[in-house]
């Protein structure tokens, strides 16, 4: 049964009748034969290029293979090298796990072509393979854990690993080669392929040999598979006229101590030496990669001479000749190696230190904020330029001070207790806001961190100050509680007014009716008929201005007119009113375009002008003033101008009248602009940029 969901479709009654496939089902069957397409694509390219590295792993197990049985001393059967399975080892170590059955598979034809002019027995051939087999997926296997630092050899622990690798591995393969070829192989075959008739040389032999290989190839064939695009792009030409004159000297150095001149008897050891500082040059200035190079040189060079039969390993012995060549080759590889390894890390190492104090010098030097290093005794010892400059003394002068000579005593006391604790270990910080004494005698305020720095090395300690200015929030807070205190002050200087308006005005005269009521109830009851028509006069005048007084006193506390009529119908009543009651000339000039504005923009744009206008009435003195509003785009201006005596601007204000209209605009983003002079009075401009109707309904 279908899913509820599924189409159904009824079966064609024959093959013309069959339906063709919806767009939806060819574009689906076209991607999926796309993709096919693509995969196929990427599978064949895949395969070439693991065939292509099958070939030439193959090619190479055979060049190496036959150029090592070609290159036997005299008639001996050993070969003092053999490459092949250092490079089986190598191909297994750079190529996937998965694949390693093919390059196994690849190395059997090419070794039994190398052997097949001998016309070795197939068991022969077998324990030949298997004992190659055994040793490249050992060792690789080992190795492989190690990926990919091993390639570069500058871990000196991946490189006492490697050693390790090299030298038993081969040893536990030749042990198994040999006991089965003892066991199963007749004493007349071991001799007719020229094996020694006893176990250990036999045994000593083959290890030699693949040891000297592993130790020889293995690293130069990982760091030039895996690092010569990085050696293309960084290369450069001085490195490499050093590179070719490394090389040339080694070359030399070689042919002279391995040469036909020191194979007499009067041949000292130490000639071996002359090529050492060669080989710590190559290690020093081009790295494990530089010295395994070297190595190699130096191998290649000695083992040359010899098959030649020059040099020092010439003996009446060939296998003698081979064996204590392959000693020497050892002994020279085995403390080279990790000598190199050990110089890397230690370049590494320092170069990370480098790396890690330039970018805490910047960081110190670019840093926002102070930073000073003193000394237990008090001495400043090291400071940025963010410290320099926040007391505006040069780093040599701070370097002859203490923190002491630049704190204000009564800090200092204070703090005095916090840096002992933080000596003593009782703490590990602390902070503190504390005041300080700027070169040109200014106070500044700033927040200190205080750490305790205690070297890893033991020397002395030294305490770490980190320090930031907040002299401008200091004085903010200052100017806060000023602020405070005087809206405090106005608060009680506003309900004293509220107060003396209701006593002095509004209740005197609720006084005076209730007077004048009892005294004309007392003349109704004996007076003429008339007293009511004059009771009635009184009330109706005694009760118009206390509205009168009422109405202006709440007006003076929130404009009706403004909050109905807009700000237009407001500046005029309100310049109306104050030009009547203290004899003043006021212009008013309302931009036509200033229609009804959002109410907090109305209200602010009033107080500012009610406070404006106060302020030309009790300290400008002048006779004149000019009120304009208008508009420019979104941006609407209220000026207040008079022709008073002005006021110094730069000076502190004694009210808090210019702070009050600055908070006001500041909440409705605006800004104040004050000139003002002896000759040309004082122009007051607030400024507010009117928001859009989408940022207005977003904010609703």
């Amino acid at each position: 049964m279908l899913p509820p969901d599924t189409p159904q479709f009824e079966k064609p009654s024959s093959l013309s009748s069959v339906a063709l496939p919806s767009e939806a089902s060819q574009d689906f069957t076209s991607s999926l034969s796309a993709a096919l397409e693509r995969v196929r694509a990427a599978l064949a390219g895949n395969a070439a290029q693991v065939a292509a590295s099958l070939l030439i792993v193959a090619v190479t197990y055979y060049v190496v293979a036959i150029t090592s049985m070609n290159l036997r001393f005299g008639g001996s059967t050993k070969a003092a090298l053999w490459p092949s399975n250092a490079v089986l080892v190598a191909a297994l170590l750079l190529t996937p796990v998965r694949r390693w059955w093919m390059y196994l598979l690849a190395m059997v034809p090419a070794h039994i072509l190398v052997h097949w002019t001998y016309h070795l027995g197939a068991m022969w051939l077998a324990f030949q393979i298997g004992h190659n087999s055994f040793l490249a997926l050992t060792a690789a296997a080992i190795l492989k854990r190690l990926e990919p630092s091993l390639f570069s050899f500058d871990r000196l622990n991946d490189v006492l690993v490697f050693l390790g690798v090299a030298l038993l591995v081969p040893g536990f393969a030749a042990f198994g080669l040999v006991s089965a070829v003892n066991n199963f192989c007749p004493e007349e075959t071991i001799r007719l392929y020229g094996w020694p008739p006893s176990f250990w040389p036999s045994l000593s032999r083959i290890w030699l040999t693949n040891t000297v290989s592993f130790l020889v190839f293995v690293p130069v064939i990982l760091q030039l598979a895996s690092r010569w695009r990085f050696w293309i792009r960084t290369w450069q030409s001085k490195r490499l006229a050093e590179a070719f004159a490394l090389a040339g000297l080694l070359l030399a150095t070689g042919y002279l101590i391995f040469g036909s001149g020191y194979a007499s008897p009067s041949w000292e050891p130490a000639t071996f030496l002359i090529s050492l500082p060669l080989l710590l040059w190559a290690a020093i200035r081009f790295g494990s990669a530089g010295n395994s190079l070297a190595i190699a040189t130096i191998v290649c060079v000695s083992f040359w001479r010899a098959y030649r039969g020059d040099g020092t390993f010439t003996q009446d012995s060939s296998i003698a000749k081979v064996e204590s060549m392959q000693l020497f080759w050892i002994l020279l590889i085995v403390p080279l190696i990790p000598l190199a390894a050990m110089i890397q890390e230690h370049k590494f190492a320092s170069e990370a230190l480098a790396e890690s104090e330039n970018r805490f010098r910047q960081l110190f030097e670019q840093a926002s904020v102070g930073v000073a290093l003193e000394s237990l005794d008090g001495k400043l010892a090291i400071v940025n330029p963010a410290f320099c400059a926040m007391f505006g003394y040069t780093e040599a002068e701070l370097h002859q001070m203490s923190c002491a000579q630049l704190s204000h005593p009564e800090d200092l006391e204070a703090e005095a207790p916090l840096l002992r604790d933080l000596c003593a270990g009782s703490r590990s910080s602390y902070q503190i806001d504390k005041r300080f004494y700027r070169r040109d005698g200014t106070i500044a305020w700033g927040r200190v961190s205080v750490s305790l720095l205690k070297p890893q090395d033991g020397g002395q300690p030294f305490i770490i100050g980190m320090l930031r200015d907040i002299s401008p929030l200091k004085q903010r807070d200052q100017e806060l509680v000023t602020l405070t205190g005087r809206l405090i002050e106005a608060q009680e200087d506003e309900r004293r007014r509220i107060s003396r308006e209701l006593h002095d005005d509004i209740g005197q005269q609720a006084a005076a009716i209730a007077a004048d009521l009892c005294v004309l109830r007392e003349t109704m009851a004996s007076g003429p008929s008339d007293s009511s028509s004059a009771l009635t006069d009184m009330i109706s005048q005694l009760a118009t201005e206390l509205a009168t007084s009422i109405h202006k006193l709440s007006h003076d506390l929130h404009s009706s007119r403004l909050q109905y009529l807009g700000l237009a119908s407001a500046l005029r009543e309100l310049c109306d009113k104050l030009a009547a009651q203290y004899h003043l000339t006021i212009e008013l000039s309302v931009d036509c375009q200033v229609d009804r504005l959002p109410e907090p923009v109305e209200l602010c744009m009033f107080r500012i002008a009610q406070e404006a206008l106060s302020n030309v009435v009790k300290h400008s003195g002048g006779t004149t003033a000019f009120v304009k509003v208008a508009m420019c785009g979104k941006t609407i201006s209220l000026c207040v101008a008079d022709d008073g005596i002005g006021f110094d601007t730069s000076a502190a204000p004694s009210g808090i009248g210019l702070t009050s209209m600055r908070e006001r605009l500041r909440l409705v983003g605006g800004e104040l602009f004050i000139k003002s002079s002896a000759d040309t009075g004082t122009e007051l401009v607030a400024e507010i940029n009117l928001p859009t109707r989408k940022a207005a309904a977003a904010r609703v």
